[in-house]
């Protein structure tokens, strides 16, 4: 019998290992291993290189001139097979150092000429730290065929080269995604954005995704009109110049720094929204959050994926009212927050949120995320990670227990157990409360109290000692504690313990614990 050779696998048997050994726990399978991969046979290379290429970044402040120039010469004469693979690019910094203007000329044509070589990039995120250099950028990517996303980052720009004509979103003609963070940046730039948006929207109802951030925009109003920014709803603005008849079909919407209200004015352009951000928006009192999901409910708006930064009763309520939900995140600011009665607690709006909303999406949810550091937190206990783990289909669950609770391991131990109960688990990621410190800590200080408290979780999960056959997910369920991995070891018997992740796993070069 002629023996098979790797090379002479089949290209659909390729794409299943390929696709197998690229599903990694976090989805960050290393470039390393992808870029060896690669070259085992001309099979494996055809189907790693679109995801190995699939996204690439321009930081050039970082690297060597020369290799910049090259691989820019590269896209630009097509002299390299990676073009037709790039669909996500990540302009972070075009600045290199270069002497004289025929050097700067060359760049610059390298530069444009391979942005325009990339026709399949479908999504843009762009970072913008300098002036110099925008320009040639936006000649580089305004005419690509496929572009439908772009993201703007002003953050790092200073204030005098932020100018209301140094974006013309109308350049662009296919987009139905939009982003723009502005921390710290000036109101009129601010304000020219949201009237470009508001213009295009009245000829062209294609937006389906908005994210804006407008923390800390400094000074000015920036709507123009009377109401001063940010106790404005931004949405209003936008839809204000739309035909009447027309409507968006807004399908992800974040808000930071800004209000959100539901109207008469907004609703209908919200009816196709699956995707909810409202975690750092303006107004956190509580009667924002009801009229923000008592809205939802009356206008039958069902979303699969929601961000926000508390649980209240009014969302408990709305959850309650529908299937389909997808993820969930509470991304806590730190707030004071005032509880009426004992009911509207921290501890008793868990509850009732693990009890008696979220089991109607048991069949659907698949992240669920309450990482709370606050000394107010929203802490996981027995009674909530009872009910989490009637949640089938959850992949990804992050929670937070009290440090206290470190002093007593045989309740750490049964809050892991269950959560390895859930058939498709894959991520377990454990953090704990933040106490606030009353007076000053040094700093060796905190590094001592930290690390105690990592040996003190470390102690726990390698003194769990199970059956290998406790439950499916075990062995492919990663567990994280305060950014620390540990991975599912089998020892004698059949028996399985937990065990920290080697320094070579986590760097990409996988060597097992047990050589």
């Amino acid at each position: 019998m002629t023996p098979i050779r790797i090379q002479d696998l089949a290209l659909e048997l390729v794409q299943e290992i390929v696709l197998y050994v690229s599903q990694d726990w976090d989805k960050s399978f290393s470039r390393e291993e992808l870029g060896r991969l690669r070259l085992v046979s001309r099979p494996f290379k055809a189907v790693v290189d679109p995801l190995l290429f699939s996204e690439v970044r321009f930081d050039f402040i970082r690297r060597p001139v020369v290799g910049v120039l090259q691989q820019l010469n590269d896209l630009a004469f097509h002299m390299t097979s990676v073009n037709r693979h790039i669909k996500t690019l990540k302009i972070e910094s075009t600045e290199i150092h270069l002497s004289g203007p025929i050097a700067h000329g060359k760049y610059g044509f390298l530069l444009m000429n391979a942005l325009k070589s990339l026709v399949n990039v479908r999504s843009i995120y762009w970072t913008l730290d300098r002036f110099e250099g925008i320009y040639t950028v936006l000649d580089g990517i305004v005419d690509l065929p496929l572009l439908e996303d772009i993201r703007f980052e002003f953050s790092t720009l200073p204030l005098l080269w932020q100018t209301t004509d140094m974006i013309n979103l109308r350049r662009f003609a296919h987009l139905n995604s939009v982003g723009f963070r502005c921390r710290n940046a000036s109101a009129p730039l601010a304000a020219s954005f949201i009237q470009q948006l508001r213009l295009i929207s009245s000829y062209k109802q294609t937006l389906q995704s908005l994210e804006i951030d407008f923390s800390d925009v400094v000074e000015g109003n920036l709507l123009g009109s009377d109401e001063v920014y940010p106790k404005h709803s931004i949405l209003h603005e936008l839809v204000r110049s739309i035909p009447q008849g027309t409507t968006l079909r807004l399908k992800h919407l974040r808000v930071s720094g800004w209000n959100f209200l539901l109207d008469s004015s907004t609703v209908p352009h919200l009816r196709c929204l699956s995707s909810l951000n409202i975690a750092s928006m303006e107004d956190t009192s509580s009667d924002h959050q009801m009229h923000i999901w008592h809205g939802m409910i009356k206008a039958g708006i069902q979303l699969q994926k929601i961000i926000t930064a508390a649980i209240s009763k009014p969302l408990i309520r709305y959850l309650a009212s529908y299937t389909g939900l997808v993820e969930l995140k509470f991304a806590y600011r730190m707030t004071n927050f005032e509880f009426t009665d004992d009911s509207d607690s921290s501890d008793a709006l868990t509850a009732e949120l693990c009890h008696s909303a979220l089991p109607v999406h048991k069949k659907t949810l698949k992240i669920f995320e309450m990482l709370d550091r606050s000394d107010k937190s929203r802490c996981i206990t027995l009674d909530t990670i009872s009910a989490i783990r009637t949640y089938e289909r959850l992949e990804s669950l992050t929670i937070t227990v009290r440090v206290e609770e470190l002093d007593y391991p045989e309740n750490i131990k049964q809050i892991i157990i269950m959560a390895l109960e859930i058939p498709h688990l894959r991520i377990l990621d454990i953090d704990y409360s933040r106490p606030r410190v009353i007076g000053h800590r040094c700093q060796c200080g905190n590094a001592r109290r930290i690390r105690q408290t990592n040996d003190k979780f470390e102690a726990i999960i390698t003194s769990i000692d199970v059956l290998r056959q406790f439950t499916r997910s075990l062995g492919s369920t990663q567990i994280i504690f305060n950014r620390k991995r540990y991975i599912a070891k089998v020892v004698e018997n059949g028996r399985v313990q937990f065990q920290p992740e080697s320094r070579l796993a986590r760097s990409g070069k996988w060597v097992s614990i047990e050589e």
